[in-house]
């Protein structure tokens, strides 16, 4: 294996644990929105949210982590923000 190579692949492992913690950051923002505003919207009997997103966060991740549980996710934005739709 040439010196490039284990570069390479250094570079790699470090790039998928930064995308894991990422990913993993994103999962958790989801389940605090399902928790949440959904339970509390869905307790006054509601059959969606509009939540804003923080401009830090990636509106495709959350998404991707909002469906994975079973939600029917509308994606919009106004003013730089994200504002998803998130309905059950």
């Amino acid at each position: 294996m040439t010196k490039a190579e284990q570069l390479r692949k250094i570079t790699d492992e470090a790039l998928a644990k930064v995308r894991a913690e990422k990913v993993a950051k994103h999962k958790a923002y989801a389940e605090k929105l399902i928790n949440g505003k959904c339970r509390f919207y869905a307790g006054l009997g509601k059959g969606s949210v509009k939540v804003k997103l923080r401009k830090k966060l990636s509106p495709s991740l959350v998404v991707e982590a909002i469906v994975d549980h079973g939600f029917a996710v509308i994606e919009s934005s106004k003013n730089g923000r994200a504002i998803l739709t998130i309905k059950w």
